[in-house]
């Protein structure tokens, strides 16, 4: 894995590479990360995900948006439009990293509802996979509310993680239902017993750990080797 900061100065983003380890490696995948709290929670799972398709013979690229993790930028830098432009860089590139003209985008959570929004703007994308997106951001807000300290006003403190007032009204006008916003979707991956979107033969329901919710000691939830089998699946074919 090789870590790296790409972008134009003052909008760098930080990103780690896993490179392809068997086969000629002609295809990427650009892995978009949830947001905030449910960022850290699910780090061990993208990045075994990410070293699992290297394995396979893919060049994967992990990233934070600008204004969380390792990037530039403060939390409450954070929109939703900031966040499709750091994709568009994303793919831009891991596409130069692996050397390919195609990319595959994997999301997470509020990072597959980008990827989903992101990828009929960039020609390079093959498909998508959207794993437990957030349908319905007005939905998502009522639920991390319960759990939010109210800075100054305006900003929600959520587990040590800003949601700055803008970006909530963002949040607020946020569906994930229609066709144009689905056209490249070729794998939805859904907890059971949650609210899903009717794909037909493209949707997997699986159960067992969330690995965005964090339970016991950091780390120690099991890993929802279910997803990633249908995930390897897919894109090592």
């Amino acid at each position: 894995m090789y870590a790296l900061h790409f972008g134009q100065s003052p909008k760098r983003l930080y990103g780690a590479y896993d490179p392809a380890l068997t086969g000629p490696g002609l295809d990427a995948v650009l892995v978009c990360a949830p947001w905030g709290p449910e960022w850290l929670p699910a780090h061990r799972t993208l990045r075994t995900m990410a070293r699992r398709l290297a394995d396979r013979g893919l060049h994967v690229m992990r990233f934070d948006y600008f204004g969380s993790g390792d990037s530039f930028g403060e939390e409450t830098d954070l929109s939703l439009p900031s966040m499709l432009d750091d994709i568009e860089q994303g793919v831009e590139e891991c596409l130069a990293l692996a050397g390919a003209d195609r990319v595959w985008l994997v999301g997470l959570r509020l990072g597959a509802s980008l990827a989903a929004l992101a990828a009929p703007t960039i020609p390079e994308v093959e498909g998508v996979v959207l794993w437990d997106p957030i349908l319905n951001g007005a939905s998502y807000l009522e639920e991390i509310e319960a759990r939010a300290n109210v800075l100054d006003g305006e900003v929600w403190d959520i587990g040590g993680h800003l949601l700055s007032a803008p970006m909530r009204d963002e949040l607020a006008d946020l569906r994930l239902d229609s066709a144009r916003d689905l056209t490249r979707v070729k794998l939805l991956l859904q907890h059971e017993g949650d609210e899903t979107l009717d794909l037909g033969p493209i949707v997997r329901r699986y159960s067992g750990p969330k690995p965005w919710v964090q339970e016991g000691e950091f780390g120690s939830a099991p890993l929802p080797t279910e997803v990633l089998d249908h995930v390897d699946e897919l894109l090592s074919r």
